[in-house]
Formats: structure tokens, C-alpha cells, sequence
């Protein structure tokens, strides 16, 4: 059996997956100029230990239009950000939410605790600068 709290996750990932690909889709806001992109990659750590799989999603907290940027992570706990289907991230401060599958896949013993799913809850905030220092994107969770 599936907990609320488990499918109120899935239920998020499912609308930010869905709002990604549309706005990949339609280029975010259909005029022809495009920000700059600066180049996203990082290391999820989930305690001392990499997250294996899922994926990691920055939304921007100001501005519009309104940017979502996501990636996978790879079994070294790896991911790289793409936005509307190009590499990188726009400059910006941005809510980052961790997600311990891969979309459409229902994870009912997820690791990751619900307040890493949700932008409006997560407590993980990262400014993507030009020039950022190695491991300026890391990611840190707690288990609990």
C-alpha cells in the first residue's frame, strides 16, 4: 500500500515532469531571444552515501518566465542540468527538489524525505552563478 505522503511526492513529480516537457516543448515563453546558460552539474549525496538514480529539478524562485531546469542522476550520483533541452541553467537563485526515481516510476520505499519533492518545502536553495567553483552545485540530504 502506497502512503499519502508517498503518493503526494509522486503526485509533484508527476506535475513538475509534466510542466518540464511542456515548456521544453514550447521554448518557456516563445520569444526568440534566450538567456544565457551556464553549465550545471553536480554530486547528490543522500547522508555519506551518493544517490544512485532519480533525478534533480531547480525551479527559480523569481522572475518570469518561470524556469525549470532537470537531470538525471547516474549511478555515481552524478546529474547535469538541462532547460528546455539544452545544457545548463540560466543565472539565478532556484528551489532544488530530489527525486529518488525516474519519471513515471512509482517508489513506494523512496530514501529521500517527502521535503525534498516539493519546491514549496524543500529546504535546498542554490544561486547558479557564471564561473562557479567546483562543487558550488552539490547536493547534501538529510535521511530524515
Amino acid at each position: 500500500m502506497v502512503s499519502r505522503a508517498d503518493r503526494l511526492q509522486l503526485m509533484r513529480f508527476f506535475i513538475f515532469s509534466v510542466a518540464f516537457v511542456c515548456l521544453a516543448a514550447c521554448g518557456c515563453n516563445g520569444s526568440p531571444e534566450k538567456p544565457a546558460l551556464v553549465p550545471v552539474t553536480g554530486k547528490v549525496l543522500l547522508g555519506d552515501s551518493a544517490l544512485t538514480a532519480g533525478s534533480v529539478m531547480f525551479t527559480r524562485e523569481t522572475g518570469e518566465p518561470k524556469v525549470f531546469a532537470i537531470g538525471p542522476i547516474d549511478k555515481h550520483g552524478v546529474f547535469e542540468l538541462r532547460t528546455s533541452g539544452e545544457r545548463g541553467v540560466p543565472v539565478g537563485k532556484y528551489k532544488v527538489t530530489v527525486f529518488a526515481s525516474r519519471p513515471g516510476a512509482i517508489n513506494k520505499n523512496s530514501p529521500i524525505p517527502v521535503k525534498y519533492g516539493s519546491p514549496e518545502a524543500t529546504p535546498l536553495v542554490i544561486e547558479v552563478t557564471e564561473n562557479a567553483s567546483a562543487g558550488a552545485f552539490d547536493l547534501k540530504l538529510s535521511r530524515n
